[in-house]
């Protein structure tokens, strides 16, 4: 008769044979962030030297002349994505994950102004309704919120480009 046993065999490998990627996303993490901070320092440091030059004074004037119809474009811009980051999340949240929260929602509405599409997903689920907001909001957002914000900023510049060649005449 045969005696049937089991043997069970441990190793236990030291943990410095297996490979920790944790260390590499820390120091990558760390690297972005930094990476970040210098382009935030860059732009302070252009934004002074802007103020040296009197041709380059010209966007600094341009961004400070145009800063209400700004703020006003990009409060409307704001109230848009949140309304229809709200009513993507309440429709599709419970069947399409990627407006399962708000902000989610709000960063899937931003792709899909982007070109990121998403809009097959939305329209098989609810064909009319899908449809109507995915329209309405490329129509508001893009074509007349989003363009009438860059045609404000170049209506300003150009009054600041006049006036800079004035004053330019005049001197001469």
């Amino acid at each position: 008769m045969v005696a049937e046993t089991s043997c069970q065999i441990t190793v236990s490998l030291p943990w410095y044979r297996f490979i920790s990627f944790n260390k590499a996303v820390k120091l990558n993490s760390t690297v972005i962030h930094l990476m970040g901070f210098l382009v935030l320092l860059a732009t302070v440091q252009l934004w002074n030297l802007l103020h040296h030059n009197p041709r380059l004074q010209v966007i600094g004037r341009t961004l400070s002349k145009a800063w209400d119809e700004v703020v006003g474009f990009l409060l409307v811009i704001l109230i848009l994505l949140t309304g229809y980051a709200i009513a993507f999340n309440l429709l599709f949240g419970w069947s399409i994950s990627d407006y399962r929260t708000f902000f989610s929602s709000a960063v899937t509405t931003v792709g899909l102004l982007m070109g990121i599409s998403h809009h097959k997903e939305v329209i098989a689920l609810d064909p009319v309704l899908g449809f109507f907001l995915i329209l309405t909001s490329v129509i508001l957002m893009v074509l007349v919120i989003i363009n009438l914000f860059v045609s404000a900023i170049l209506m300003a510049f150009g009054k600041e480009r006049r006036s800079l060649k004035v004053g330019n005449s005049m001197a001469q």
